[in-house]
């Protein structure tokens, strides 16, 4: 039994390991911001989207082969074409990546960020199709012809320098590939060679024994003649002993081999060092996302959306905030330029929707000139998303729903100033006011809001709804809303508001990691194993939200598919997924039932004696074949949670309580 001494010892150890990674984290945000920064993409990356990783892609040629997979997979892929050709290797890759991807949070968030360049190995398109999907224009290079061209004002560039799955006959694959790859690639290689002497790198889903990135970096550590190679990181998942335990009976044989990988990994975490990658270890591969979501929004506490208009009618009426005597200018116009201009001086990037008698003077405050400046991009400062101008109807507040929505992703601070709503006015012209739908929609994602209710109009509105939110610091909030003083002392008390409520999100989301990096793999232990069976194409989009739900309570450890993989091996792994469950979800619709694996997860779990929580949409009438589907299959554990949004998943953790308790 350990004492209260050694206990405290291995507490800290893991709180200056936790306190270093964040250390990481913040500096990869900060050359992100700075623009020298490139994502290497291993197959890991894209595991999450279902396709596999090279070991297990070539797989089934080992079997034919009778080989072991623990050789030269480089090797391996050559025997193979030597006995069988070059077309059977393709015929594999085509089919493996002809899979239909399924959504890949990892991807979406590297997806959010800043980040304009990404090498890979992988033969598939989840980088560059994600990336197209968050509105980015991509050039992707897959031969030496294609760094000579460039599409105008691309967003990123993604370099795929062992090919592509549409072109498997030149990809990257044997070891005759590897060996004649810098006579056939060598652009390739000087080019990766520049950019990691220049630009820090994070290595994600990657195993590193990838022989020509090891021979890569290996001329880097050369050019470099003895100086220190640029820093990079790699995310690895750390060597668990229990993984050991579970896979040999014989507990001296699991801790000789635990002993051996768990050597092996720190020579190489070691050895990574001496060319500039540092290790982050994770527990487990939820630990990955939580940091990318970290760096996410760090990233995005550096940009302020301003929302606010006038009315369209009378863009110039700025309530009791305007004062003509000031000169061609009112108290209003100087007011919104100079705090633009400010925020600028202060390092952030300004977002707007351009609303009406607010954005244009947005933009003239940020191209202000003004000391300070001279070495600041603007053009990069400042992202415009006007809203459509047009009758309100349904369609079109849907349409300017959607641009505010994006906007929002762009931002952790919202301020809003101004606005078209009277303080006394009716509620249903309030709801529908377009700065009071930009604070909703800030308040459900949880962005910073500071209401800058001097100003009047609909900013008052919500400046009196905020209240209660600043009682650390109501001196700050309530200058916020102070009427009777100048516009310097006003902008100074909103960067003063923006700098307090900065901080402590920042101290809140420092925690939220650290509880998270010391706590994930004991909660995990602790916790009961959930399992979510699902129709695919009908139900994934989904899925992700509602595993997040349950991830987030101490109480439940969920268990969803997250990999697609050979005909032979799914029930395999169903069956390794399901053992020690205690309660399986079923998303329910019309196509459940279309798959015979959904059919199998079903059987598995009655005869496992384990109760069942059917979550069913309320407006997809399929109450009557739920329950022929209950009473054909003789189900007797099990409860219904309709659900009409979104937002209602949040009462599953308490659903899943009160099945456990009743069955």
């Amino acid at each position: 039994m350990p004492s209260i001494l050694e206990k405290k010892v291995k507490r800290n150890v893991k709180i200056r390991e936790a306190n270093t990674k964040i250390y990481y984290l913040d500096r990869m945000v900060e050359e992100i911001q700075r623009g020298y920064f490139c994502i290497f993409a291993g197959a890991g990356l894209s595991a999450a989207s279902g396709y596999v990783d090279w070991k297990t892609l070539l797989e089934p040629m080992g079997k034919q082969l009778g080989l072991n997979m623990n050789m030269d997979l480089t090797l391996l892929a050559q025997y193979y074409e030597n006995k069988f050709t070059r077309d059977e290797l393709n015929r594999r890759i085509l089919e493996e990546f002809a899979k239909i991807p399924k959504s890949n949070d990892n991807m979406e968030i590297l997806a959010s960020m800043p980040i304009h360049k990404y090498w890979t190995t992988n033969y598939d398109s989840v980088i560059e199709d994600t990336l197209k999907s968050n509105n980015k224009i991509v050039d992707v290079i897959i031969n030496q012809l294609q760094f000579k061209y460039h599409s105008p004002k691309r967003d990123a560039v993604v370099l795929k320098m062992h090919g592509d799955k549409a072109l498997p006959d030149t990809a990257v694959l044997c070891k005759n590939d590897y060996e004649n790859y810098d006579e056939e690639r060598a652009i390739f290689t000087q080019s990766l060679t520049l950019d990691l002497i220049s630009n820090t790198f994070l290595f994600i889903g990657f195993s590193f024994s990838d022989p020509n990135l090891d021979r890569i970096i290996a001329i880097v550590k050369r050019n470099f003649k003895g100086a220190s190679p640029k820093k990079h990181y790699c995310f690895l998942k750390s060597i668990n002993l229990e993984k050991y335990l579970k896979k040999y009976s014989n507990n001296e044989k699991a801790i000789e081999e635990f002993e051996q990988d768990y050597n092996a990994q720190e020579c190489k975490i070691s050895d990574m060092r001496r060319y500039g990658i540092e290790t982050i270890l994770i527990d487990d591969f939820n630990q990955i996302t939580q940091m990318l979501k970290y760096m996410r929004d760090k990233i995005n506490l550096s940009s302020v959306f301003i929302a606010g208009a006038t009315k369209s009618d009378n863009p110039s009426d700025y309530g009791g905030f305007q004062d003509k005597s000031e000169g061609n200018l009112g108290k209003a116009e100087k007011f919104i330029m100079n705090l633009a201009d400010e925020l600028i001086v202060n390092q952030y990037n300004l977002v707007t929707g351009f609303g009406v008698g607010v954005g244009n003077y947005i933009v003239a405050g940020a191209y202000m000139q003004r000391e300070g400046k001279n070495d600041v991009k603007l053009d990069e400062k400042v992202y415009i998303q006007p809203m459509i101008s047009a009758d309100d109807n349904d369609v079109l507040i849907k349409d300017k729903n959607k641009i505010r929505e994006d906007l929002l992703k762009r931002c952790g601070i919202v301020l809003t100033i101004f606005g078209k709503s009277q303080e006394n006015a009716e509620n249903s012209q309030i709801e529908n006011d377009g700065t009071f739908i930009e604070y909703k929609l800030a308040s459900k994602s949880g962005k910073i809001i500071i209401p800058v209710g001097a100003t009047g109009f609909t900013s008052k509105i919500i400046y009196d709804m905020e209240k209660s939110k600043w009682s650390n610091n109501s001196e700050i909030y309530k200058n916020l809303g102070d009427t009777h003083i100048d516009n310097d002392t006003l902008i100074e008390n909103i960067i003063k508001g923006i700098e307090y409520l900065k901080s402590n999100h920042e101290e809140k989301m420092r925690k939220i990691l650290l509880n998270n990096f010391f706590e994930s793999a004991e909660r995990k232990k602790n916790s009961r194993k959930v399992f979510v069976s699902f129709h695919y194409l009908s139900s994934h989009s989904y899925i992700s939200k509602i595993v997040d739900i349950i991830r987030k309570t101490d109480k439940y450890w969920i268990s969803k598919e997250i990999e697609k993989c050979e005909e032979f091996r799914i029930q395999q792994w169903i069956d390794e997924k399901m053992n020690d469950i205690v309660i399986t979800i079923i998303f329910f619709n019309k196509q459940f039932s279309d798959s015979k694996w959904t059919t199998y997860e079903v059987d598995k779990t009655i005869t496992s004696d384990i109760p069942i929580l059917f979550l069913v949409k309320k407006d997809e009438n399929v109450n009557d074949e739920l329950n022929s589907y209950i009473e054909n299959k003789e189900i007797k554990k099990y409860d219904i949670f309709e659900w009409n949004t979104e937002d209602d998943f949040n009462n599953i953790p308490q659903q899943l309580d009160q099945l456990l308790e009743d069955k």
